[in-house]
């Protein structure tokens, strides 16, 4: 069986991020820990929305379980009640920036995952663990300092963009390292610009590589979705918010939203993993 998906890329935050510009001028209300993800309560109007954050994913989830504020009283007091200005990737990485009026809330997919909330002059007020690293510390009272990133952004100049690709040897790693989209994305781009990822970068047109990166990146962005949930021998193996070429699979279940797909994706997972 192929691998199974464990965390969400880039490009999947991209596409739960665009879904929920729905959420912008919705309250957050309630703050909660469920198991070992954080679960928040938006309301706008007469509608109540959940977004779950844990190490495997962020986004919009109907698997409310059994609850509670341990750990996350001092969260509640900085954050509820207040009103969500917008959602959006913070350095196209794998980090998803909630803006409220006083401040925002930084949830990382990076290993260790974490949540942040930084008030408006940068400084950070509340953290889920502190982290001590090589490159920055994340602690109560400490200027907060994004991941550093050895990679460039898919978004930047043509020419940075060709740059960081010639850095690598093959293909693939190139597109997975070199611009930070990871193994999935890249063996995506490699199908749909019909190139063999483990060819050497010095052989292929890098423009058609660009091209279809930019191409995935702008259909995902004006929220032109095709979310599907992919099986191998009945277990899912992977989520993706268009469809992929590049995977195979047994069968396939597609979804009107991708938040949706994610939450049944990954809900099954996280069963999975609790019962082993």
């Amino acid at each position: 069986m192929p691998n199974q998906k464990k965390s969400l890329n880039t490009l999947d935050l991209l596409a739960i991020s665009t879904e929920l510009t729905e959420l912008r001028d919705s309250i957050i209300d309630k703050v909660y820990t469920m198991s070992n993800s954080l679960l928040f309560r938006f309301r706008k109007e007469s509608e109540k929305y959940f977004v779950i954050a844990n190490s495997h994913r962020f986004g919009l989830t109907s698997y409310v379980l059994e609850h509670g504020a341990e750990g996350v009283s001092s969260l509640r007091r900085l954050i509820e009640g207040m009103r969500l200005r917008s959602i959006e990737l913070l350095n196209f990485d794998r980090i998803v920036k909630l803006s409220f009026s006083d401040g925002y809330l930084v949830i990382e997919l990076l290993k260790p995952w974490n949540a942040i909330y930084v008030s408006n002059d940068n400084i950070i007020r509340w953290v889920l663990r502190t982290y001590r690293g090589k490159d920055r510390v994340i602690s109560i009272g400490l200027e907060y300092k994004p991941p550093p990133q050895g990679f460039v952004k898919p978004v930047d100049d043509h020419e940075s963009m060709v740059k960081a690709l010639q850095g690598y040897d093959t293909v693939g790693k190139a597109i997975a390292r070199g611009l930070g989209l990871g193994g999935e994305i890249a063996n995506e781009v490699c199908t749909r610009a019909s190139i063999d990822c483990a060819l050497p970068v010095n052989t292929i047109n890098l423009d058609s590589v660009i091209s279809v990166i930019r191409t995935m990146i702008n259909t995902i962005s004006r929220g032109e979705l095709e979310p599907t949930i992919y099986y191998s021998n009945g277990v899912p193996i992977t989520v993706t918010p268009i469809k992929y070429l590049s995977i195979k699979y047994d069968d396939i279940k597609q979804f009107r939203r991708f938040n949706e797909a994610v939450d049944e994706y990954f809900h099954e997972v996280e069963v999975r993993e609790e019962s082993e």
